[in-house]
């Protein structure tokens, strides 16, 4: 299978065709997943048209529609099936994706998938900025925390990245009313953790001017949770 990106265009175009090839079921609902969780799913595919279809790719439009199995001709009249696994790995939140066959012509047919993500563990901020750092290094603080289990534990490996970063994890009790976009520690809150997160300057990769580094923390209570952050900085002069 080649990935592509969905132009807006071909979306529109496949209204044009939408009877020629028929799901079953019309639309794939996940359900409920948690974090990491994959499913199976296979679905009926029928040529409705009075004509042979050809299928040159299947394009999968989201993170989560892995090994895609798909016909490459349908006679009209003709069954097969369209199979692939759904993998949470880092999403979270309502679930909208497609996977599309496309047909000779650019003629694309759509199969929408919804359902929802849980993460167990939530990452405050996911993109943590250590803005400009000097030789001495640079820390910021993130926040750990779970609704799934509130009693989770939190770790991370310092050899990530040429042990670019380094944490200390330290347990808080945080308000969330205003989570996402507002979260403080609270005496009154949830559990939760504090994390100084340091970057090493002498660990940052020669000839680069800005930093943008991944690195991941696991929790031993949900070990397939995607407990991601994406560090950005800039090298001071």
């Amino acid at each position: 299978m080649r990935l592509r990106a969905l132009v807006p265009a071909l979306l529109l175009a496949c209204a044009a065709f939408a009877g020629d090839l028929v799901f079953e079921p019309a639309t794939v609902q996940l359900g409920a997943m948690m974090q990491g969780d994959s499913k199976k799913v296979s679905v009926s595919v029928l040529n409705a048209s009075k004509k042979p279809l050809k299928f040159v790719d299947c394009v999968a439009q989201g993170r989560g529609p892995r090994n895609i199995s798909w016909p490459r001709e349908l006679k009209p009249g003709q069954r097969a099936n369209l199979a692939f696994d759904f993998v949470a790995d880092g999403l979270n939140g309502l679930l909208s994706e497609h996977v599309t066959l496309v047909s000779e012509g650019e003629q694309t047919h759509p199969l929408l998938l919804e359902g929802s993500v849980t993460a167990p563990v939530e990452l405050w901020p996911a993109m943590p900025d250590f803005g400009f750092v000097d030789d001495r290094g640079a820390e910021t603080t993130l926040y750990a925390f779970s609704l799934v289990d509130p009693a989770m534990k939190l770790a991370f490996d310092p050899s990530q990245e040429g042990g670019l970063f380094a944490a200390k994890i330290e347990p808080v009790r945080l308000d969330t009313a205003g989570y996402p976009e507002r979260l403080v520690e609270s005496k009154k809150g949830i559990p939760g953790y504090r994390i100084r997160l340091k970057v090493d300057p002498k660990a940052w990769p020669a000839g680069r001017q800005s930093l943008g580094a991944l690195g991941r923390f696991t929790s031993p209570q949900f070990p397939k949770a995607t407990i991601e952050f994406y560090a950005v900085g800039y090298r001071k002069k």
